[in-house]
C-alpha cells in the first residue's frame, strides 16, 4: 500500500511463465472509477521492484535489513 497522497493505491507484481523469468506490475489507481489499465511488463525482478518504489509503494521486503 502506498499512503493516500500517492498516484497510485497499491502494485500487483506477477512473473511472467517463460524464460528468462520476466516480470509485470499492475498499478492500482485510488480512483476505481479510472479506466485506464497501468500494467508494466517485461521487467526482471529488481526492475519490477523499482517501478514499486518508484510509485512510493512500501513493503517489507523491498526495505533493506540493518
Amino acid at each position: 500500500m502506498s499512503p493516500l497522497g500517492a498516484e497510485c493505491m497499491g502494485a500487483i507484481p506477477n512473473r511472467m511463465w517463460w524464460k528468462p523469468w520476466m516480470w509485470q506490475v499492475e498499478l492500482l489507481p485510488w480512483d476505481i472509477r479510472e479506466t485506464n489499465e497501468y500494467i508494466v511488463r517485461n521487467l526482471t525482478m529488481y526492475g519490477a521492484i523499482g517501478v514499486m518504489k518508484l510509485y512510493g509503494i512500501k513493503h517489507q521486503d523491498f526495505e533493506e535489513r540493518t
